[in-house]
């Protein structure tokens, strides 16, 4: 099958310099010739770290860092052009991964290979294993959508699966999944997501307590509102950060109804200083409130969405209620503590969200230097 594998790969790489010559015109596919004529080879690494694109580089960038810090250089190699721009300015060491069949002549085996989730080349991983190296697969999520289409397929994502040493996957649902798919060597962790650290763009100011209802959809306003205790709102603001800013005009003729004053954040970034009702029109700034938040009230939970991120507030220790509509967060919850799910309102005996320890950072860490480490 490796042999058919490579002979079709090589068929499509011919044609797909057909295709090169129109796409090389447009500024978005300018460098994809990097991926079909690679004439600039790596540095020999121990860490060769691949992932698709720039929103992976982000989850692993932290990780990325800690190896360099240890003293291990590092390969990185990206499938986007978004990706491969932010990985240059982390290592120079960088490169766009090029097509399989060219793979035997440019790769040079790293001692250690992270792929980052999805990005599932089996010549990848077979030229490594040839080599006898080190080979992980991080953050491992099979959707419950793509599993079909997987296990019609599985006689290839066996060979796949089988060159990695270790899956770190996402949860025990995905573990009995790629054990379904022939993997093997699998340990349950959590999305590495939640333990890379977010950094607000910008440090607002703060006079008050701030609550906020973070992600709000249609109609879940008014529930939140006839949900909080007026007593509780006292000397306080109420941050409304709605999940479609387009929407806004709904949420202020609520509020005029409600006769409750306001002001957005269009009209004046710093207004939430001023009112008690501050209502959040804008995307790109939810990180910079949760910063400054004390309560953070969850939305799409309140309405049957399924509720949104838990664990960008739980980053910055805000204390947080959700309503009972949470199932697409269920593997999430199971990660944090302190975090209430409840049909009211009632931050009375709530205490900080966090990320449970054994899913932390330095937890992630302890497990993949164990493994790189092991002796082979």
């Amino acid at each position: 099958m490796y042999f058919f594998y490579i002979f079709i790969s090589v068929i499509l790489y011919l044609i797909g310099l057909v295709v090169l010559i129109p796409l090389s015109f447009k500024e978005k596919y300018k460098e994809l010739y990097k991926k079909f004529f690679p004439f600039k080879r790596h540095k020999v690494a121990d860490v060769h770290f691949h992932f698709a694109s720039f929103g992976e580089l982000r989850a692993l960038k932290e990780l990325i860092l800690y190896y360099k810090s240890q003293g291990k250089t590092v390969l990185l190699t990206s499938a986007s052009r978004t990706g491969y721009k932010a990985a240059k300015e982390l290592d120079e060491n960088t490169f766009f991964l090029p097509l399989e069949p060219l793979l035997f002549f440019w790769l040079k085996p790293a001692k250690t290979l992270i792929v980052y989730e999805a990005e599932l080349w089996l010549n990848l991983v077979k030229i490594y294993k040839n080599h006898n190296k080190k080979t992980i697969l991080l953050n491992a999520r099979i959707k419950k959508t793509n599993f079909k289409k997987y296990y019609k397929l599985r006689f290839f994502y066996k060979e796949i699966f089988s060159n990695f040493d270790f899956i770190l996957a996402q949860s025990e649902t995905d573990v009995k999944r790629l054990i379904k798919l022939g993997a093997k060597n699998i340990q349950a962790f959590t999305n590495i997501k939640l333990t890379a650290k977010i950094k607000p763009s910008k440090i607002l100011p703060k006079n008050k307590p701030i609550i906020i209802a973070a992600s709000t959809h249609e109609k879940e306003e008014e529930i939140i509102l006839n949900k909080l205790d007026a007593n509780f709102l006292k000397d306080k603001c109420l941050i409304i950060a709605p999940r479609h800013p387009e929407r806004t005009k709904n949420i202020e003729n609520m509020l005029k109804a409600r006769q409750m004053k306001y002001i957005k954040y269009s009209e004046n970034e710093l207004g939430y200083l001023e009112e008690d009702v501050f209502l959040l029109d804008t995307l790109g700034e939810l990180i910079n409130f949760y910063n400054i938040s004390d309560y953070v009230i969850l939305g799409g939970s309140y309405v049957p969405v399924g509720g949104h991120n838990f664990a960008e507030a739980a980053q910055f220790g805000c204390k947080i209620t959700a309503g009972k509509y949470v199932f697409s967060q269920l593997e999430i919850l199971k990660r944090l503590e302190n975090v209430i799910i409840s049909d009211e309102i009632d931050f009375t005996n709530a205490k900080n969200t966090s990320l449970k320890e054994e899913y932390s950072f330095k937890s992630l860490c302890d497990i993949l230097d164990k493994e790189i480490n092991e002796t082979r």
